[in-house]
Protein backbone atom coordinates (compact mmCIF):
# COMPACT_ATOMS: atom_id res chain seq x y z
CA UNK A 1 0.00 0.00 0.00
CA UNK A 2 1.71 3.14 -1.28
CA UNK A 3 -0.46 5.46 0.80
CA UNK A 4 0.15 3.36 3.90
CA UNK A 5 2.89 5.56 5.34
CA UNK A 6 1.01 8.70 4.33
CA UNK A 7 -2.02 7.29 6.11
CA UNK A 8 -0.02 7.18 9.34
CA UNK A 9 1.82 10.45 8.73
CA UNK A 10 -1.40 12.37 8.10
CA UNK A 11 -2.95 10.91 11.24
CA UNK A 12 -4.66 7.59 11.93
CA UNK A 13 -7.57 9.37 13.64
CA UNK A 14 -8.41 11.52 10.62
CA UNK A 15 -7.80 8.60 8.28
CA UNK A 16 -10.31 6.55 10.25
CA UNK A 17 -12.98 9.13 9.42
CA UNK A 18 -12.20 9.34 5.71
CA UNK A 19 -9.25 7.24 4.48
CA UNK A 20 -9.66 8.42 0.89
CA UNK A 21 -9.69 12.11 1.82
CA UNK A 22 -6.90 11.62 4.33
CA UNK A 23 -4.61 10.32 1.60
CA UNK A 24 -5.22 13.31 -0.68
CA UNK A 25 -3.70 16.23 1.33
CA UNK A 26 -0.28 14.55 1.88
CA UNK A 27 -0.14 13.61 -1.80
CA UNK A 28 -0.89 17.20 -2.78
CA UNK A 29 1.94 18.39 -0.57
CA UNK A 30 4.26 15.93 -2.27
CA UNK A 31 5.56 14.76 1.10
Amino acid sequence: MVGGWRYVAWGGAMSSQAPEVALLPPSSLGS
